[in-house]
């Protein structure tokens, strides 16, 4: 069966990149450009999971995720933030507001893919998660190795613009005087 999978991204690129690499897969892709109106969306359609940006307009992603949580029959869907490399980015708070994992961009395919399907298999059936019931929220917990957390990208430890020495002071683009 067909999952339904809800990003929200004010990045066109991104969504354009998500597109692409769920295009060839078996799920139903729904983008929304801002929070507020991805929480609608997630009302409406009940997607199998939310992949969401940190930073965007209307909620941001730790006020969504923590939106949906509070939402009958939609406080067991996984949710993704999608943090961005140079953002300063608040673990403890994903962790408080629910998110079920993170993976920092850029990031590749097959990681997208990887983490998606992983969400999806340890994700309580859909159709338990369309019904409506308080459930209370799981206890926070610790990050061990068998966590959903992707603490950082592979892409970005591949990276030839990520420099190992140490901050240069001076810049040569600055003249003294």
């Amino acid at each position: 069966m067909t999952k339904k999978l809800l990003l929200a991204d004010d990045s066109l690129t991104i969504q354009k990149v998500i597109g692409i690499i769920f295009a060839n897969e078996d799920y139903q892709l729904l983008v929304t450009d801002n929070g507020d109106a991805a929480f609608e969306q997630a009302r409406q359609e009940h997607p199998d999971l939310i992949i969401a940006d940190v930073s965007m307009p209307g909620k941001d992603g730790f006020q969504l995720c923590e939106a949906i949580r509070q939402t009958a029959g939609l406080e067991q869907v996984p949710f993704l933030l999608l943090p961005g490399t140079f953002e300063l980015f608040d673990e403890d708070r994903a962790r408080a507001v629910g998110a079920s994992a993170w993976l920092n961009k850029p990031f590749e395919s097959q990681a997208l893919l990887e983490k998606v399907e992983e969400l999806l298999s340890a994700a309580p059936d859909s159709s338990a998660a369309e019904a409506v019931e308080e459930t209370p929220i799981a206890e926070e917990s610790s990050v061990t190795e068998e966590s959903p957390f992707v603490e950082e990208s592979p892409f970005v430890e591949e990276s030839p613009f990520v420099e190992e020495s140490p901050i240069v002071e001076e810049s040569p683009f600055v003249e003294e005087s």
